[in-house]
C-alpha cells in the first residue's frame, strides 16, 4: 500500500497518495529489519486485541494504542527520553531519516 500522511486545515490529518514517483518505491529490508517487524506484528496483534472496540484498523505499522496515527508531540517526547536512557545525544526525530539514508550510502545500499 502506497500512502501518505497530510494535514488539511480545517479537515485534519488524512491519508493521500504519496506526491512522487520515488514515494511510491520498493525499498530492501534485512533479515534483521524483518524479523523485528514480525516481532512487533505480534506486539500489535495483543495491542489490538487489548482495545477491543476502540481499534480503529487504518493499517498502520506504528498506530497508537487505538490503531489512530499517533500524535507528534508525543512521539518528540517518547523519542528524547529514548535518547537520553541510551545516552545519546539529543537530535530531532527527523534526522534519524537522514542518518539511516548516509549509513546505508556508506554500507553500499543504493
Amino acid at each position: 500500500m502506497h500512502r501518505s500522511v497530510q494535514y488539511v486545515t480545517g479537515h485534519g490529518w488524512s491519508f493521500v497518495e504519496p506526491k512522487t514517483r520515488s514515494g511510491r518505491r520498493t525499498i530492501k529490508l534485512g533479515e534483521g529489519v524483518l524479523q523485528a517487524l514480525r516481532e512487533h506484528l505480534e506486539w500489535q496483534q495483543s495491542e489490538r486485541a487489548a482495545a477491543g472496540e476502540r481499534w480503529m484498523d487504518n493499517d498502520l505499522i506504528f498506530p497508537s494504542k487505538s490503531g489512530m496515527l499517533l500524535d507528534a508531540s508525543n512521539l518528540r517526547l517518547e523519542f528524547a527520553r529514548v535518547l537520553q536512557q541510551a545516552g545519546l545525544p539529543k537530535i530531532r526525530f527527523h534526522d534519524l531519516r537522514h542518518m539511516a539514508a548516509s549509513l546505508m550510502l556508506n554500507h553500499g545500499f543504493r
